[in-house]
């Protein structure tokens, strides 16, 4: 299968695209999101990268999911991988993603790995191919996706424009997106292939209280009237992430504040 590379960019990260070019992608789509006011400064750079054989699409507003519905409408190749300009890739990444569609026997949705610059793993990831689930679903980082063009057209699949980076709620875009195309029917599966590096994030990580707010909201878009036992699982799941902050409590209430105004604002 053709395998396109849809890259999403803010501001000067533009600058950051070209060297993503290079790995043998069939097509490369980029969403330059321009919110600073500074198109004419971007001009040229927009111009060298068309001349390397990108398709560039400006946004005049933010919002990481209207960018990655904008760039794989764009797609014409088999398969759309898609990323952000803070990532390298192996330099056999093409080869890699066309050997685990296969493995899969070409899916709708197929999630792989990331690996950091040190060639350690991004997260922790299984170490058997396998299809996703509702639960599974929730482990996948949005770099991760491949996604099948024509599945993407024919279903109509969008990322819900309210999550994500720029967004209402700047979380949470793979889990809504990846949860409805499995209630769907989408064929969705894992493969154990390290795809794109991406810097580690830093450890202890800690919750605050508008992170609880907007999870809440992601657990209300997924599920619904039956959201409150999955809100409250969540909140003793990730107790170690917010209890030098707060109680268990105040963090059900922040949930829950979440989830109120998703409803209020549905």
């Amino acid at each position: 299968p053709d395998i396109a590379l849809v890259i999403s960019t803010l501001n000067a990260g533009i600058h950051r695209t070209e060297a993503l070019l290079r790995y043998g992608w069939h097509q490369v789509v980029i969403v330059h999101q321009i919110t600073d006011g500074r198109q004419t400064e971007y001009a040229d750079q927009h111009t060298r990268l068309r001349q390397s054989g990108a398709h560039i699409l400006v946004q005049q507003f933010g919002g990481l999911s209207k960018s990655r519905n904008a760039g794989l409408d764009a797609v014409t190749a088999d398969y759309a991988l898609i990323t952000d300009d803070d990532v390298q890739f192996p330099d056999d990444v093409v080869i890699r993603i066309r050997t685990a569609i296969d493995s899969c026997q070409h899916p709708d949705i197929l999630t792989l790995c990331a690996e950091t610059p040190e060639g350690e793993p991004f997260k922790r990831y299984p170490k058997n191919a396998a299809p996703h689930t509702l639960r599974t679903a929730a482990r996948v980082s949005s770099i991760e996706m491949v996604i099948a063009v024509s599945w993407w057209k024919k279903k109509q699949a969008r990322f819900h424009e309210r999550f994500g980076l720029g967004a209402d709620y700047p979380t949470g875009e793979e889990y809504v997106f990846m949860t409805a195309a499995i209630r769907s029917g989408a064929r969705a599966w894992y493969f154990p292939a390290p795809v794109v590096i991406h810097p580690a994030l830093s450890s202890g990580r800690v919750m605050h209280a508008e992170q609880l707010f907007n999870k809440g909201a992601m657990l209300q878009c997924v599920f619904g009237r039956l959201a409150l036992p999955y809100l409250l699982a969540f909140a003793w799941r990730k107790r170690d992430m917010y209890k030098h902050a707060f109680s268990l409590t105040t963090a059900i209430r922040h949930l829950m504040a979440g989830s109120k105004h998703y409803r209020a604002h549905d």
